[in-house]
């Protein structure tokens, strides 16, 4: 089993320009982040070197998010407990996403739209 703690180097670079760093996997910028909000991008590489890639930058950064596979679908699980479907190649949230009660909210890509997605974490 890979380790997670740190990310992997194999075809993998981190660089960070002004206060935004990328993780870029192959031709992929599969993590991006700056300190208010943080993109995971597949590229339409639904793999699990990809999925492993996130999960190091998330520990190595302290980012406070996880990615894993169930069923063949992908998830999120935010820093405030929630969890999130990925169901785009595209996911865009905050950093620290905001909690307001029950309710949290995140926001992702979707076809160049943003939709913004209320997690009711009661259910």
């Amino acid at each position: 089993m890979s380790q997670t703690h740190t990310i992997g180097t194999h075809r993998t670079n981190v660089e960070q320009l002004g206060d935004r760093t990328y993780v870029r996997y192959h031709s992929t910028n599969v993590v991006e982040f700056d300190h208010l909000w943080i993109t995971l991008d597949t590229g339409g590489h639904w793999t699990r070197t990809t999925k492993l890639r996130m999960n190091q930058a998330s520990n190595e950064f302290d980012l406070g998010y996880r990615v894993y596979q169930r069923n063949f679908e992908w998830y999120v699980d935010l820093s405030d407990k929630s969890t999130v479907k990925m169901d785009t190649n595209r996911f865009i949230f905050p950093r620290r996403v905001v909690d307001r009660g029950v309710y949290s909210f995140s926001l992702e890509v979707l076809k160049d739209r943003w939709r913004c997605r209320i997690i009711d974490k009661g259910k």
